[in-house]
């Protein structure tokens, strides 16, 4: 467990170094969505960071209607100009 906490605190860390939140999106979940699909294709985020900002939704069992916060990632030298 250790392990892997410290391998998800490395991975955000890393991320954090390239990425920042620049807002937030609420998208309402459709019929046909799934989280793989909002992820990759339509937000361009990682998993971990959706279910960060999502903490009491089962993202495996998206139910349309449901709202999800999505964070609106930046590269950091985008950010910093």
């Amino acid at each position: 467990n250790r392990r892997r906490a410290e391998f998800r605190q490395a991975r955000e860390e890393e991320f954090f170094a390239r990425f920042d939140i620049s807002g937030l999106k609420m998208h309402k979940v459709r019929t046909g969505d799934n989280i793989w699909q909002l992820c990759r294709s339509k937000y361009n985020v990682p998993y971990w960071l959706i279910e960060k900002y999502n903490p009491d939704i089962d993202l495996q069992q998206l139910k349309v209607g449901q709202m999800l916060v999505i964070p609106i990632v930046i590269a950091r030298e985008a950010s910093s100009q």
